[in-house]
Formats: structure tokens, C-alpha cells, sequence
């Protein structure tokens, strides 16, 4: 399966590298997928499904559960390949409290701390385009997973200037 066939309603998952990664890493990201998919099941039933890359930071997982739903050993098993995958690649895919953001078409990364610092010093506001990594569905992760600050889960997190 590729992407672009999978269902609006496939369930998604992702994971933001705490790094830009190289092409070389997303080839053997992509060669690791290659090797996990094939056997990826839920009690035996195989899952249709695709891990790609996006933006060299987040690894994207997607299932197609109208074919078969994903069980809760099917995740464990999905984590599992994200650790092996970390520690393969010396990254981090599990620190929630990272920011990706874009700023004059370029993707960073910080901390949510230092992405409080940037709006205390002015360098994004409200209307900076961050990344929601919460988003659960193909349709979501279209429509939805790359936003403006101020609609984003984000912003409770954080104080923002008022005007």
C-alpha cells in the first residue's frame, strides 16, 4: 500500500523525529518499514498499511482498518519498530512536549519552552504554522495536521500576548 491509495478514515500515527533526518536515514527507515509491514498483523490478520517519511522529521504510520482494525498488541508491536528505529538511528520519537513549527517555509524543531521563548520574543505568534501530531485519521492528517498555532492543541500550553 502507498499513501496517497489509503482511505480518508485510515488511523494514523505520528511520530516526530527530535531531528532533521538525513536521506540516508529515511532510506533505512524505509527499508526497515519494508521489512516490518509484511508481517505487521492483529491476531493473525494481516495489516494494510504504509509508514512513510514526511518533511525528513515525522514518521507517519497508517492503517487501513476497514480491512482489518488494529488491536492493542498491534500498536505494542508498531512502538516496538519505533524503539528498534530510535536506537538504530541514535533519535527520539516519543518527547510530546517538542514543537515542530514553519517559519518562511522552513521546519524547526524546539522544545515547548523555547517555543515559548520565541513567542516572548516576538519571532512567532498565533498565526505560526505548527504541527499537530495528534491527528487520527488520513483526513485529519490532510486537513488538519499542519495549522496555525491558534488552533492547535499548543496553545493551552503556552502563554500568548495579548493585543
Amino acid at each position: 500500500m502507498n499513501y496517497q491509495s489509503m482511505p480518508d478514515s485510515s488511523r494514523v500515527w505520528v511520530y516526530q523525529s527530535n531531528r532533521i533526518l538525513s536521506d540516508i536515514e529515511v532510506i533505512e527507515i524505509n527499508k526497515m518499514a519494508q521489512h516490518f509491514l509484511p508481517g505487521w498483523d492483529a491476531h493473525g490478520a494481516l495489516l494494510s498499511s504504509t509508514i512513510d517519511v514526511h518533511h525528513q522529521l515525522f514518521i507517519v504510520i497508517v492503517v487501513d482498518e476497514l480491512v482489518t482494525k488494529v488491536s492493542g498488541c498491534a500498536i505494542d508491536k508498531s512502538v516496538a519498530f519505533i524503539k528498534r528505529m530510535e536506537q538504530q538511528l541514535n533519535i527520539l520519537c516519543f518527547e510530546r512536549m517538542n514543537v515542530a513549527y514553519q517559519k518562511d517555509n522552513i521546519i524547526e524543531t524546539c522544545t515547548i519552552q523555547e517555543f515559548q521563548t520565541l513567542i516572548n520574543e516576538g519571532k512567532v505568534d498565533d498565526q505560526t504554522l505548527v504541527f499537530n501530531n495528534l491527528v487520527n485519521t488520513k483526513k485529519e492528517f490532510d486537513t488538519n495536521w499542519k495549522i496555525p498555532l491558534q488552533k492547535s492543541w499548543h496553545k493551552r500550553l503556552l502563554n500568548m500576548p495579548t493585543i
